[in-house]
C-alpha cells in the first residue's frame, strides 16, 4: 500500500478515540518514517537514553529551534512570493528549517506557488514533528484537495476536526468543495444542515440548502427553498439567484432560469462577489447557463453571441453554436395553394 495512504488510514483510527501514535504502533509495528516522531516506540531501533542524561539545552540551541519566521510570514501575507521563496531557501538550508512552524510556513508558501508536491511533503514533515496538532493535518487536507486528491483530502480534514473541533468552521469551505467535486449528495446534505444550524441568518444558507437538494435529485425541493428565501429577502446575493437559476434549468423551466441568471449577472456587475464561492470565472459560468436558457426560449441570436464568446475557452460548445444558428433559420412553410406563375404561349 502507498505509504501516504497507509498513514491516512492509520491516523483515521484516531477518530475512534485512540491516540494517533498508539494506533500507529499497534496496527503496524514498523510504521512509515513519514509520521514517526522521536517519541514513537520503534522495536527495531536501539533504545535511546533518557533526555536527562544529555546536555541541557543551550541558548544557542534554543535559537536554532525557534527561527524568526515573521519576515517570511509578512512576505506571504503581502503576496511577495519571490522574496518569500528566497527566505525559505535560506531557512531550509539550516537546522532551523526542520521545525514544525518552519515546515508549516514552507507548506503554505508551496501552496501559494501551486507546487502541490512540495506543499504535501512539507505538511507531512510538520505532522511527523507534531502528529497531534490539527493545523498540520488541516494544511495537508487543503493541499490534497487543491491537487485533486479529494477522497484523501476529506479524510485528512476529518482528522484535523477531530483533533481540534474549533477548526470546523474554518474547514467548512474546503470540505464543501470536496463534496461537490465528488458529487457526494449525502455529504452535502450533512454539511448544509450543519451550516444552517450554526449560521441560521446567513444570506448564503439558501445556497447551501439548494445545492444539497439538487445534488440528491430534489430539484423541486431546491426551488421551493430558494423561492421562499428570496421572498423573505429580496436583496439576497447573486449566488442565491444563480442557484435558483440552476434549479430551474434542471426542471427545464428555461424562462424562469433566464430571469434568475440575469438578476445574478446584474448583481455581479454591481460588485457582488459571492459567485466566487463556486467558481474562479463567475462571468463565464453565468454566460454559459444564460446561453442555454436563451437557446431554449428562442432567444437564439443572444444565445449564439454568448456561445461564440465562450468557445475559445470551451471548444466543446461549438456544437451549441450550430444549434443557435439553426434556431435562427426560418423553417420553410409548405404553401400548396400558391400556384406557380403560368407562362402563356401564343397560338397561331
Amino acid at each position: 500500500m502507498n505509504p501516504r495512504r497507509r498513514l491516512i488510514l492509520v491516523a483515521g483510527l484516531a477518530i475512534a478515540g485512540v491516540s494517533l501514535l498508539a494506533v500507529s504502533y499497534r496496527v503496524n509495528p514498523r510504521p512509515p518514517a513519514t509520521v514517526l516522531s522521536e517519541a514513537t516506540p520503534t522495536p527495531d531501533l536501539a533504545p535511546r537514553p533518557s533526555p536527562t542524561w544529555g546536555a541541557m539545552p543551550t541558548r544557542a540551541a534554543a535559537q536554532v529551534f525557534a527561527p524568526d519566521l515573521q519576515p517570511l510570514r509578512q512576505a506571504l501575507l503581502v503576496g511577495d512570493l519571490g522574496a518569500a521563496e528566497l527566505m525559505w531557501e535560506a531557512l531550509e538550508a539550516t537546522e532551523a528549517g526542520d521545525t514544525y512552524e518552519a515546515q508549516l510556513v514552507g507548506a503554505r508558501l508551496a501552496l501559494q506557488l501551486q507546487d502541490y508536491a512540495s506543499a504535501e511533503a512539507r505538511a507531512w514533515r510538520a505532522i511527523r514533528l507534531a502528529p497531534q496538532d490539527a493545523l498540520g493535518w488541516s494544511l495537508l487536507g487543503v493541499t490534497l484537495r487543491r491537487s485533486g486528491d479529494v477522497a484523501y483530502a476529506d479524510h485528512v480534514l476529518e482528522i484535523a476536526e477531530t483533533l481540534d473541533p474549533d477548526l470546523s468552521p474554518d474547514l467548512f469551505d474546503e470540505r464543501w468543495r470536496i463534496a461537490v467535486a465528488r458529487r457526494d449528495g449525502t455529504r452535502l446534505l450533512q454539511l448544509a444542515e450543519s451550516y444552517v444550524t450554526h449560521h441560521p441568518d446567513s444570506p448564503l444558507a439558501p445556497h447551501y440548502q439548494g445545492t444539497a437538494l439538487l445534488a440528491t435529485g430534489e430539484g423541486l425541493g431546491a426551488i421551493n427553498v430558494l423561492v421562499e428565501a428570496l421572498r423573505e429577502d429580496g436583496s439576497a446575493p447573486a449566488l442565491v439567484w444563480y442557484t435558483l437559476g440552476e434549479a430551474y434549468l434542471t426542471q427545464n423551466a428555461y424562462r424562469e432560469a433566464a430571469t434568475c441568471l440575469e438578476v445574478a449577472a446584474s448583481k455581479l456587475a454591481a460588485g457582488d462577489s459571492t459567485l466566487r464561492y463556486v467558481t474562479t470565472e463567475p462571468l463565464d459560468m453565468l454566460n454559459e447557463r444564460l446561453a442555454r436558457a436563451y437557446l431554449f426560449t428562442e432567444r437564439c441570436a443572444e444565445a449564439e453571441s454568448l456561445f461564440r464568446r465562450l468557445v475559445p475557452l470551451q471548444p466543446e460548445l461549438e456544437t451549441w453554436i450550430e444549434r443557435a444558428v439553426v434556431c435562427q433559420t426560418p423553417t420553410p412553410t409548405l404553401t400548396p395553394w400558391i400556384l406557380p406563375p403560368v407562362t402563356l404561349t401564343p397560338s397561331y
